[in-house]
């Protein structure tokens, strides 16, 4: 039964890392460079339309990330002290779970940004919060990825 919520588990944590940062790099990336010609109003429009439905999609792995990580962490006993503390593997372990809260409070503050634009949806603020917006989910990008690095090593059993 631990092999199969092992590999259950392990799937849905690649699944939602795979949703949250591919989404992210391919909305950063992709959507919104395709954008470049268009009016600030379609932008606009497109912008909201996007960040509406992403939000969703996004929070929901941030959630599962978190949920399947704790479970598997738990189902090896990675908890134990002797491990956090003391081996490569508990600290690479302890970055990996730091570095995935400093991305969730990222995540937390873009989604503010977005309400607030919302709420306010005036052209001024809508260049000072999407610039903002940017650059917040730039750095989630490279910390999401960093965090995938973490994940490789760790599987490498570091």
């Amino acid at each position: 039964m631990a092999d199969f919520a092992n590999i259950l588990l392990g799937w849905i944590h690649i699944l939602a890392v795979a949703i949250w940062i591919g989404g992210s790099i391919l909305i950063d990336y992709v959507l919104l460079p395709s954008l470049g010609n268009a009016s600030p109003e379609v932008r606009g429009k497109v912008l909201m339309g996007i960040t509406k439905k992403f939000n969703l999609i996004a929070w929901v792995s941030v959630i599962l990330i978190g949920v399947s990580g704790v479970a598997r962490a738990e189902l090896f006993g990675l908890f134990d002290p002797n491990i956090l503390g003391y081996t490569a593997f508990g600290f690479v372990l302890q970055a990996k779970i730091t570095l995935y809260f400093i991305m969730v409070l990222i995540g937390l503050f873009i989604t503010r940004l977005g309400l607030t634009l919302k709420r306010n949806p005036s052209f001024e603020l809508a260049i000072k919060i999407t610039g903002r917006i940017k650059r917040l989910s730039e750095i989630n990008i490279f910390l999401g990825i960093l965090v995938i690095l973490l994940a490789v090593a760790l599987r490498m059993r570091i």
